[in-house]
């Protein structure tokens, strides 16, 4: 900031000295056009120096910045439950179109940035033993070897 105001004075000074020569020299075209110049060459000095100043301004910080991680962070756990849920009914009627009725199921998704929302866990409990296995290999043919599968059974 110091060196913006030392080189805004010695703009300041260039111009009122050039324009006391311009005073006493005769106006011809010459002259006129010289002036323009110097002008010219000291107006984009100046402009050179603003572009590359630093500015260093301490700004309060608004309200909306403030709340915006808390925004952001809210929105995400809402899309995930919401994720979730889908994901819930998904396999639901996965297991309803095997003729399975799970009496609970749990699902569990993980999100970066690289892989974005990923299935990771699918926890179902049944009342039969033969339920469970076959619910197991159900979800293990449909979802892959990536995604972790528990199923528990009655007994």
């Amino acid at each position: 900031m110091e060196k913006l105001l030392e080189g805004a004075s010695w703009l300041c000074t260039a111009l009122v000295v050039m324009g006391a020569l311009g005073q006493l020299a005769p106006k011809d075209k010459m002259v006129q056009f010289i002036e323009a110049l110097a002008v010219l060459t000291l107006l984009t000095s100046a402009g050179a120096a603003l572009l590359g100043a630093r500015w260093d301004f301490d700004l309060p910080e608004l309200r909306a910045q403030k709340t915006q991680g808390e925004l952001t962070e809210f929105i995400n756990t809402q899309y995930e439950s919401a994720t979730e849920a889908e994901a819930q009914k998904a396999i639901e009627g996965l297991l309803g179109a095997a003729g399975l009725s799970p009496k609970k199921i749990t699902v569990r998704i993980t999100s970066s940035e690289k892989t974005g929302i990923v299935l990771a866990k699918v926890s179902a409990a049944f009342d039969y033993p033969q339920e469970g296995e076959r619910a197991y290999a159900l979800l293990r043919n449909v979802l892959g070897e990536d995604v972790v599968i528990e199923v528990q059974d009655g007994a």
